[in-house]
């Protein structure tokens, strides 16, 4: 990490995401050992390949845990255990990387994403994207329009607590 403090690139955001890279490749080769390989870890497996699938639908952990036949708390256990992030952050982010997906490759308004991507309030999707990316859907569409790229990705770098990570 300290090459990276000290690199060429002059642009600081590409400095912030391979430092939070390194971060969260660290954690996951740290938690490999610790995982099981049980049966907790085969259902997790097959409960985020059910929200992958199904994400556009109004799922929500209840219903998902109802159709793995499980009890709501125990999917929540199951998520907190076995993949580091909550129920609701791991389907915002499958989510969240849909609506961006919709936004610059389809140019859908953001109504339109929203509802494609399971949200029944446009304004509520507003609000989840802007804490997700740092930006509105309609500022992060035409960012990535102008071909501006930008340095995080609702797959968990964008969100509060590992920027905190990566200012400590």
């Amino acid at each position: 990490m300290t090459v990276l403090a000290h690199s060429e690139d002059p642009n600081p955001d590409h400095c912030l995401l391979m430092k939070a890279l390194l971060i969260e490749t660290r954690k996951q080769l740290i938690n490999e050992g610790d995982q099981p390989s049980g049966r907790a870890q085969t259902t997790w497996r097959r409960i985020c390949e059910y929200i992958r699938e199904h994400w556009q639908l109004p799922i929500n952990r209840d219903s998902v845990a109802q159709t793995f036949r499980l009890h709501p708390t125990h999917a929540s256990r199951l998520f907190r255990e076995q993949g580091n992030e909550g129920f609701s952050e791991y389907l915002t982010r499958v989510r969240m990387e849909k609506a961006a997906f919709f936004l610059t490759r389809y140019g859908m308004n953001v109504d339109e994403a929203s509802g494609r991507c399971g949200f029944s309030d446009a304004a509520y999707f507003r609000k989840v994207f802007k804490r997700v990316y740092g930006m509105t859907p309609s500022q992060y569409r035409s960012r990535r329009s102008d071909g501006v790229q930008d340095s995080f990705s609702a797959t968990g770098v964008a969100n509060a607590s590992l920027q905190q990570q990566l200012h400590h």
